[in-house]
């Protein structure tokens, strides 16, 4: 059974597709194909500028698109598999 549509679940969604149309969010989104990294890792293989990848990965983080965890003095990211399915399934069953 498909979930309602609703005005909050929509614009998570529309969210999610404003920063994944942005070329940095998806470097990093990309770049984290490959597991966890912290922000200097990123920062290194994206070769987006320190700030900005760290606002990015903030921005990603609170749509949901990323999770992190602390391990000693870094943070990790990695993304979050079941929210990028369920925002693709839910642009699949409303296009």
């Amino acid at each position: 059974m498909a979930k309602k549509l609703t005005l909050e679940n929509l614009l998570i969604v529309a969210r999610s597709i404003q920063l994944l149309a942005n070329p940095n969010c998806f470097k990093i989104i990309e770049c984290l194909k490959e597991g966890k990294k912290n922000a200097t890792t990123l920062q290194k293989d994206t070769k987006i500028n320190m700030a900005l990848t760290c606002h990015n990965l903030q921005q990603l983080f609170h749509c949901g698109l990323l999770s992190k965890c602390r391990k000693n003095k870094f943070i990790y990211y990695r993304r979050n598999e079941n929210n990028i399915a369920a925002i693709n399934k839910f642009i699949q069953d409303y296009k």
